[in-house]
């Protein structure tokens, strides 16, 4: 080469990324044509900054509060000869706070809640603000909300009274100082994955019923699951039919997870289980809804377990056998109820009570066999079991006569016969 080829030459420059293009936020979600050769990206929001690998960030939580957002993009090279390109055109965000929802004094008058005005007219995330008026936003209470897909809880929020069927949330920033999530809360609402926060002490009685959860995680201060203030716990996922992950911190004294349930650690109950749930050896009792519209199709409890307590097996339609324990002792009001592919159950020697619709509307349950152990069968136990044809009872007619009185009236309807 030549002295002017030789100098072009050292003087080649590096060649420099293009600036993205197409910037577009749909559904708190901020995309942009890729470019070619990147290496990354640099997205700028108010003069923060935040790296991702793909053409996307996520805006759900990074826009928490109302107000103007003003967002531009540049493509990152960590390749040797290639420049990080200038920025993207800005666009710009606005989030201005609607006029569906308002705020009730709380009932010590030092705080505030936060309370729909019109449910009609939520659509989108929304975010709860921390203060107004210098007083803290510290309970959230809105339900019916179907427009509703995300919410923002501000670190302030301590209860939530309730979501019940927003049937499009499927987002939630929890509260860091969240405490309470109250009966039936999120009921009916699309969140597929749950992951509370440390701090959170009490979770009510069917808090995420019906929801679309797939997986849970509970935090090591959970210390009460129940519908009141009754000593009984009641399983918050009762109806998740989707559930298949359930999982309690390290160093929660209360309960524990073993097997997809949650144990309570003083009796050995489970509390919540999904159908995904690998029953424990040690379990003893079968709490109140335990397994409540969990979708199972079969179940077979250990030996150990000596009570089934409310509504543990009820509403699961697909379920078509259960083994019963020798140890099992009662069964308790709407055990099984409307168990409706459930064909037959052998109630097991030792078991002295079925309670009050422990198998109504156990439509394909065509034989039971009872025990003469058997003292008491309350009210409707088989009421609208229509297939059942029927009943071996391993006691005398006298003793029948003396325990079932009531249910049997129900059985003569439908023609059962009674096998002693």
């Amino acid at each position: 080469l030549g002295l002017a080829g030789l100098m072009l030459s050292g003087c080649e420059r590096d060649r420099e990324l293009a600036a993205p293009t197409g910037l577009e936020i749909t559904n708190d979600v901020l995309t942009w044509k890729a470019v070619e050769g990147a290496d990354g990206y640099t997205v700028e929001i108010n003069g923060e900054e935040y790296k991702t690998k793909n053409n996307s960030l996520d805006l759900f939580e990074i826009t928490n509060k109302y107000g103007s957002y003003e967002i531009r993009v540049a493509a990152d090279s960590v390749t040797e000869g290639v420049l990080s390109s200038d920025w993207s055109e800005q666009t710009s965000l606005t989030l201005t706070m609607p006029d569906w929802f308002g705020f009730m004094p709380t009932d010590d008058g030092k705080g505030w809640e936060a309370v729909v005005i019109d449910a009609t007219k939520a659509q989108g995330k929304v975010i709860i603000p921390a203060y107004v008026q210098d007083k803290a936003v510290v309970e959230v209470r809105f339900k019916g909300c179907t427009g509703l897909t995300g919410v923002i809880f501000p670190d302030t929020v301590e209860y939530i009274s309730g979501f019940e069927n927003c049937q499009n949330l499927t987002r939630v920033r929890w509260s860091a100082g969240l405490k309470k999530i109250k009966l039936g809360a999120f009921d009916g609402t699309a969140l597929e994955t749950l992951v509370l926060p440390e701090g959170v002490t009490f979770l009510g009685g069917n808090a995420f019923g019906h929801a679309k959860l797939k997986s849970v995680s509970l935090p090591s201060t959970v210390a009460k699951m129940t519908a009141t203030n009754e000593k009984s716990d009641a399983n918050p996922f009762a109806f998740c039919e989707n559930l298949e992950e359930i999982y309690v911190a390290e160093g929660n004294k209360a309960y524990k997870s073993d097997g997809n349930c949650v144990m309570r650690r003083e009796d050995n109950t489970l509390v919540a289980g999904c159908k995904k749930s690998k029953i424990p050896s040690y379990t003893e009792h079968i709490g109140r809804s335990a397994f409540q519209g969990a979708a199972l199709e079969s179940v077979a409890l250990p030996e150990g377990v000596t009570s089934i307590e409310d509504s543990a097996f009820a509403h699961n339609d697909r379920l078509k056998e259960i083994t019963l324990p020798q140890s099992l002792t009662s069964i308790g009001k709407y055990a099984f109820l409307w168990c409706a592919a459930l064909g037959k159950i052998a109630i097991p020697d030792g078991v002295t009570s079925i309670d009050y619709m422990a198998f109504s509307s156990c439509a394909s349950l065509t034989s039971v066999t009872i025990p003469e152990s058997v003292s008491s069968i309350g009210k409707h136990a088989f009421l609208y079991c229509t297939s059942l044809t029927s009943i071996t009872y391993n006691g005398t007619m006298a003793q029948w006569d003396a325990v079932a009185t009531v249910s049997y009236t129900h059985l003569r309807a439908h023609e059962t016969t009674l096998h002693l």
